[in-house]
């Protein structure tokens, strides 16, 4: 008895240290010192949650490298795919401490998309047979459908970007993300009615995001300036563009792009 109390005690020591390694990360002004806080706090106390947070913080790592100015494409990649690996590592490693949270395997989807630009069919493989399992959990979840469709758009299989928005439309048919990559999808197979109509309807769904509004606006305008039209339907879509645009601005005022 008195052994198993000891144990006890010190896991509740070390979860109590971790935590406090963990908070301290959250007030780090550097990703660098925030990653290095939450390892410590993974070494300390092994927690899936702490893991998950490493692959945010690699692929946040990985964000800033592609937008950097370096003039060394070589240590670029190299530093790259490094951070990447160590996704995949703390990924693997949330999935082995609790392989009973759907949480863990999109994390790990998420780390192996990280390898897409370099690795395409492997990473595509891996994500997506990552996010599969996920789904196996968590089947009702929407959202899984939809990482499901937008990792099916990094390889160009637009059958696949369909059916997983289909499915993802089937748990929520007000899912207005998934509504506005529909209407993309149907623009980009120059089914133009079907797009506005998609658009229209993330519009009714998300009527203050300004991205519904510009995606609307364009293809009105496409739309009008086709030469397909009678005039009356071309003023008619051109009205519909410059009033989904204008209160696309208003929305979103600072944006330059609109």
């Amino acid at each position: 008895v008195v052994l198993i109390l000891g144990v006890n005690a010190i896991g509740t020591i070390n979860k109590v240290r971790a935590f406090s390694y963990y908070n301290q990360s959250q007030k780090a002004t550097k990703i660098e010192d925030a990653e290095m806080l939450v390892t410590k706090a993974a070494q300390v106390y092994p927690f899936d949650g702490f893991y998950r947070v490493l692959v945010e913080y690699a692929i946040t790592s990985n964000r800033n490298l592609v937008s950097s100015d370096s003039k060394d494409q070589e240590a670029l990649k190299n530093a790259y795919l490094a951070k990447s690996q160590k996704a995949v590592d703390a990924g693997l490693a949330a999935v082995k401490l609790n392989q009973n949270n759907y949480q863990n395997y999109v994390t790990l989807g998420r780390a192996y998309e990280l390898a897409i630009p370099f690795d395409k069919e492997g990473g595509f493989a891996n994500a997506k047979k990552s996010y599969a399992e996920a789904l196996k959990l968590y089947p009702e979840n929407p959202y899984l459908y939809l990482m499901l469709a937008r990792l099916e758009t990094s390889a160009g299989t637009k059958e696949g970007v369909r059916n997983s928005l289909t499915d993802a439309l089937k748990k929520k048919q007000n899912f207005a993300d998934a509504l506005y990559l529909m209407s993309q999808l149907q623009a980009s197979e120059n089914d133009v009615d079907g797009a506005i109509a998609y658009a229209i309807e993330a519009i009714k769904s998300a009527p203050n995001d300004p991205a519904t509004y510009v995606q609307a606006g364009l293809l009105f305008y496409g739309k009008a300036s086709s030469g397909r039209e009678s005039r009356d339907d071309a003023q008619k879509d051109y009205a519909n563009a410059v009033l989904a645009l204008k209160t696309a601005l208003e929305k979103d005022p600072n944006n330059a792009n609109i």
